[in-house]
């Protein structure tokens, strides 16, 4: 194409021309036109300048955006990663450290193991999602100190009770995250009255045994009518009464309560006699006696709140006269173990031991069953046929009653309520004074010329109590752990 593009029409193909859009003849003509025209290529030049410039701005403007677009990715990832950071914090410290336990977050049982001086301590958080882990234990001063933490339940921490066993030997405190479960200690609590005309003077004491300290005498002064006998006396140190027994001309007794508070006098029963106990408990009293009007052994419980009688059934498939023959109370569970027979039961046996000149014993044997009284129920135990016998403690875990027998021998049998095993043991076991029984039944604390502490398996004996050796004179003693 030759030059004869007039320069109107260059100028207005300028902007295409330097974009590369043109067609090549056109493009070819009209960078012949720049070559010959001065004006226009001038225009040329400076068009073209201004389209590097925004091209080098672009190219900027592009790096800017490339730059911050880097940035932002970095951001979001710093974000992501401390997120995470801090997730997984958190659930290393949910999940796997844990936070301290406290007293109040977890409960704690203490099963003895019998015939050993062990325990098993169990322990489970009472908040569900939580779960106890890094259990330690440590004796300083023989005192256990048993620390954790709690996590939530997860797949490595599964829910599940812990369970510790403990060895007790010259230790003489347990202590589970902060608080005192276990201490090694004893104490009595005893009651001794004395006669002044017809005023009763009442003292309630406490021996510790740890500190060899007794506790402050708390007296009480009981007016009685003239001319009255008395011949039993508790004092009930909860409800804050008096129970006594007088006897009338004609032997029947009566059983009143003192209120120490009221200053008054009650009349609970009458029309009773021969009276074998009074036992104060935490809701009512327990008599045992006979109803001089039916000449019925009965047992009775009158309401504290009330003063209502209930007589106690003692049930068995068969006879329907079975009365207690020897109760005990545990003041650790407010439980009663009931031991107990049929008169009709022993009739009918004695009549067939009179009917037969020659026996294989040389004395009756007598079915007696056992039975635990707690929450106004009756749990049968077991049953155990053996001569008339004066044996029988418990502490609350098992049953220890004495078979004095002139066939077998001298027996003790020790019956353990939550399993139901029965242990007889050929060695013989004074219970006529019995205090009290251990939790891991190895020893039991009784009256002889003082308290003794007696290895129940191999009868090794200890003094406990030198000043008590005339305590056998008090009513309503109770020996219990502190």
């Amino acid at each position: 194409m030759k030059n004869k593009l007039p320069c109107s029409v260059v100028r207005d193909l300028l902007p295409s021309y330097v974009d590369e859009l043109t067609e090549e003849e056109t493009t070819l003509a009209v960078k012949e036109h720049l070559e010959n025209c001065t004006k226009c290529r001038t225009e040329y030049e400076i068009m073209l300048d201004g389209e590097i410039m925004q091209d080098k701005d672009n190219k900027e403007i592009d790096y800017l955006k490339n730059v911050r677009k880097t940035n932002k990715k970095k951001i979001v990832i710093s974000i992501i990663a401390s997120v995470l950071i801090v997730l997984f914090i958190l659930g290393s410290k949910l999940f796997l450290i844990g936070t301290s336990v406290d007293s109040e977050s977890v409960s704690v049982e203490i099963t003895p193991v019998t015939h050993s001086h062990q325990i098993n301590v169990s322990f489970l958080n009472k908040d569900s999602a939580n779960v106890l882990t890094g259990i330690k234990v440590k004796t300083i001063d023989n005192v256990i100190d048993i620390t954790a933490r709690k996590v939530l339940v997860s797949p490595i921490h599964p829910s599940e009770e812990q369970v510790l066993l403990l060895d007790l030997s010259g230790i003489k405190e347990v202590r589970a995250f902060g608080k005192t479960i276990w201490k090694n200690g004893y104490v009595m609590s005893f009651t001794a009255s004395y006669a002044n005309g017809n005023e009763l003077l009442i003292e309630n004491l406490s021996y510790d045994f740890s500190t060899r300290e007794m506790s402050k005498q708390t007296k009480f002064e009981v007016e009685l009518p003239d001319a009255i006998q008395r011949t039993y006396l508790v004092y009930d140190e909860k409800g804050k009464a008096v129970i006594y027994v007088t006897m009338d001309e004609e032997g029947n007794e009566q059983v009143y309560l003192y209120d120490i508070n009221t200053k008054k006098q009650i009349l609970l029963v009458d029309s009773l006699t021969d009276i074998h106990h009074i036992i104060p408990r935490k809701n009512d009293y327990i008599i045992n006696a006979v109803n001089t009007k039916t000449q019925e052994p009965i047992l009775l419980a009158v309401d504290k709140q009330t003063y209502d009688l209930h007589r106690i059934e003692i049930p068995d498939d068969k006879y329907d006269d079975m009365y207690a023959w020897q109760i005990f109370y545990i003041p650790q569970t407010d439980e009663l173990v009931i031991q107990a027979t049929s008169n009709l039961l022993g009739l009918e046996i004695q009549n067939e031991w009179n009917s037969v000149s020659q026996h294989k014993t040389e004395e009756i044997y007598i079915p007696y069953s056992h039975y635990l009284y707690h929450d106004d129920e009756i749990q049968y135990l077991f049953t155990e046929e053996m001569p008339p016998n004066t044996g029988l403690v418990s502490n609350g875990k098992q049953v220890l009653v004495r078979v004095k027998s002139k066939a077998n021998g001298d027996q003790l049998i020790c019956y353990d309520i939550n399993s139901g095993e029965k242990k007889v043991s050929d060695n013989m076991h004074n219970l006529d004074n019995i205090l009290y029984v251990d939790d891991y039944c190895n020893y039991m604390y009784a009256f002889d010329n003082g308290i003794i502490k007696e290895d129940i398996f191999t009868e090794e004996e200890e003094k406990i109590g030198y000043e008590f050796k005339e305590l056998f004179n008090y009513q309503n003693c109770f020996l219990y752990k502190k």
